[in-house]
């Protein structure tokens, strides 16, 4: 007889995926959604299955990992699980990277609001890992995905709930404060599934920073300098709700809605220390500045769901609506006490404030039909995105008192912008020989942007249509030999805001303006991967190969500060440069040393080369990555896992950012049959130190930031089932 837990997590939740599993080493062939049809009975268990055809071919675009087998799964978070995929990292703000390159997060094959922007970390620390099935990694997206060209991460949820309900309460705790708690609760019942998740996040963090900046004239000589260092707290917490309600109308259909809100409330102090000098090294302002803010962030969203399965194998029609709308409003105040300053008017405390608002709401339709044609595969499929944006800063004083403080027209700004992204693609997969399988498709994308500024009365409108062309060859040499092949073309698009050209306030010594005649940048992408899968080890070794056109690149310049408080203020804008190519090598390794010991390690070292306009030449840089890691399972079940990873220096247009190790250990323990411990320490040498640094004939900039953030974790799971006889088949 299969336990409660095997019946579990043989058949869990949630179609549109809002409840999660942990991650895995272990690396399978690619397995998209499958029909299934429930009410088959087990003859030797007595238990409800569910039958299963599955896709005819693996996709050869598409590395997929299995996420059954870490020793946190049962207290551990989606982002918990990512950290444990070969070269994929996690930063402590929930940025997800993959061998240093920025990431797009899917769910179930879908773009989502709630994985993206300030949702991102968030909704990774507050989802449990204990119920994603398979975590898919595109490290070179193809014409089914979005024209950027960013690597794409796929997180998949089981489907299909056992009759009856099953739930878990977890908490985590961690010092020096903050923590979080998660309840999961599935029903099943008949024809209808429904699953609910909440948490709730207190998360603290103190971080301490330092500057140094330097602006050069003309002919290179110093005209001013500055230094300052400083340290910041900030506490966030909030609750997270999702959950999705499935309905399957037969063995062929398959409908499903689900919803997702969570709020915020991010509550900072900090306070710095500042120092400029001119062009003869002579103090010309010293202050000490202290600030403080709130940031509430909101969003919500729908989505539905419907699924038919064709009579062919692996005949499938998807159709997908979503609409999701996100808001945040902050707002600070700050002061300066100087004691010297060149400006007349900063004597004594000197007071300043920013409020900002951001709304965003957007539309997503999407259809997909795959069926096949003989022993190929054909993918038809069209999508259409909209999305409104409005964003606004408003930034006061200084002033000698609160009542004083007046709005600074320099540094206020409110912009409008719509986008309308349509595509239409097609796939189409054929096994040329028995050992030959190529992929090829085609992607066709229009682009409307409309533009308002407010503030200033200005209006604009950008519009450019592409068509994308992808190619993926697989060529399997033995039973436990494969080489694939991929090239792929692609446009990052500029963002709504980069196409404002007014100063937008970022900080006291930062500000951002837009560039509307900003164009897409062309990208090409070629990558060769060799792939060997034993019993007990397996490896694999890839070369890539991208090259960027009016590559999108960042220009910053030091201008005369808008408040007049005594700053050094760069302003950052985006520009189109000459080219950009990254070349290097992946490798990746796993062992199964003994039937409790796996080893894992994976290693990447690249090259970039950069056509700078500011500079004469080529720009040159090398960046690696990689991590160790070990999980040994003890015969009474308890397992310990321990990971290293490192980040090297990645490279941009005007300089680089150094990375950072980090160490992280934990160990679970089955208190009872129904209670999980899990102890955790997360970055255990306190190495989440990165530098910024800015190397231009103009100006040169160094920017320190060190995260002190939460280093041990303790966690609790009480989970509970009732289980019904086997459902009817259905009719």
């Amino acid at each position: 007889m299969k336990s409660s837990m095997q019946r579990l997590l043989a058949a869990t939740c949630l179609t549109s995926g809002l409840c999660l599993s942990t991650a895995a080493w272990s690396q399978e062939a690619a397995k998209p959604e499958a029909k299934a049809e429930t009410g088959a009975q087990d003859a030797k268990a007595g238990t409800s299955t569910v039958t299963v055809t599955a896709r005819k071919k693996d996709r050869a675009d598409t590395e997929v990992y299995d996420v059954s087998k870490n020793p946190d799964a049962k207290t551990g978070t989606v982002a918990d699980a990512l950290n444990k995929i070969p070269g994929v990292n996690v930063d402590p703000t929930g940025n997800v990277t993959l061998h240093g390159r920025n990431v797009v997060v899917y769910l179930n094959g879908r773009p989502s609001l709630m994985l993206s922007g300030d949702n991102r970390g968030v909704a990774l620390k507050a989802m449990p890992s204990a119920y994603v099935s398979t975590i898919e990694v595109i490290s070179n997206p193809g014409s089914r995905s979005s024209s950027d060209g960013a690597p794409i991460i796929n997180i998949n949820t089981q489907r299909n709930m056992p009759p009856g309900m099953f739930g878990s309460v977890s908490a985590r705790y961690s010092t020096p404060a903050g923590g979080f708690d998660t309840v999961f609760l599935g029903i099943a019942k008949g024809k209808l599934s429904l699953t609910v998740i909440g948490s709730y996040i207190d998360n603290r963090m103190t971080m301490r920073y330092g500057s140094q900046t330097t602006a050069f004239d003309g002919n290179g000589a110093v005209s001013q300098a500055s230094i300052s260092d400083g340290e910041g707290r900030s506490n966030y917490h909030g609750p997270f709700l999702s959950g999705n309600l499935q309905y399957d109308a037969g063995l062929n259909d398959v409908l499903a809605a689900a919803f997702n809100y969570n709020r915020g409330q991010s509550v900072y102090t900090n306070g710095s220390h500042a120092i400029s000098t001119g062009p003869n090294g002579a103090v010309v302002n010293l202050f000490d500045q202290s600030g403080a803010g709130t940031y509430v962030s909101e969003s919500a969203g729908l989505s539905g769901n419907y699924t038919h399965y064709g009579q062919k194998p692996d005949e499938t029609l998807k159709i997908d609506a979503s609409v999701a709308h996100t808001v945040s409003r902050g707002s600070s105040r700050g002061s300066n006490t100087y004691q010297v300053s060149a400006i007349p008017a900063n004597t004594g405390t000197r007071l300043q404030g920013n409020d900002r608002h951001d709304d965003k709401t957007g539309t997503n339709l999407h259809a997909e039909y795959n069926t096949p044609v003989g022993d190929d595969q054909l993918t038809l499929g069209a999508e259409a995105d909209v999305e409104d944006h409005t964003t606004g800063s408003h930034v006061f004083g200084p002033a000698a008192d609160e009542a004083s403080l007046a709005v600074n027209p320099l540094l206020t700004d409110d912009f409008r912008s719509h986008q309308v992204v349509s595509a239409l693609y097609a796939t189409y997969q054929r096994e040329i020989t028995p050992r030959w399988t190529v992929l090829a498709g085609i992607r066709g994308e229009a682009v409307r942007v409309s533009s308002d500024d407010l503030t200033y009365g200005t209006r604009g409108k950008v519009g450019y249509a592409r068509l994308n062309p992808s190619l993926f060859a697989t060529y399997v040499m033995s039973p436990t030999q494969k080489l694939r092949f991929s090239y792929t073309h692609h446009q990052q698009r500029p963002e709504p805001a980069d196409l404002n050209p007014h100063v937008v306030y970022v900080s006291d010594s930062s500000v951002n303006a837009g560039n509307p005649a900003l164009k897409p940048q062309e990208n090409d992408a070629i990558e060769a991967r060799y792939e060997f899968t034993g019993k007990t080890w397996s490896y694999d070794l890839q070369g890539f190969w991208r090259s960027d056109d009016r590559t999108i690149a960042t220009v910053s310049q030091v201008i005369p500060d808008p408040q007049g408080l005594g700053n050094i203020v760069i302003r950052n804008t985006r520009v189109n440069w000459r080219g950009q190519t990254d070349a290097g090598v992946t490798g990746h390794i796993s062992r199964q040393v003994t039937s409790k010991l796996m080893f894992n390690a994976d290693a990447t070292v690249s090259q970039t080369e950069m056509r700078n306009p500011q500079i004469s030449g080529v720009r040159r840089g090398t960046h690696s990555d990689g991590s160790l890691s070990l999980n040994y399972t003890f015969p009474k079940g308890d397992r310990i896992f321990a990971m290293y990873k490192i980040a090297g220096r990645t490279f941009n247009s005007q300089g680089y950012t150094t990375g950072a190790g980090q160490a992280s250990f934990s160990y679970s323990h089955k208190l009872t049959p129904k209670i999980d411990l899990d102890i955790s320490v997360n970055d255990l040498f306190r190495q989440t130190r990165t530098v910024t640094v800015i190397d231009t004939p103009l100006l040169q900039s160094r920017f320190a930031n060190t995260h002190q953030s939460p280093t041990i974790m303790i966690g609790l799971s009480r989970s509970f089932a009732r289980f019904g006889p086997p459902a009817a088949p259905a009719k």
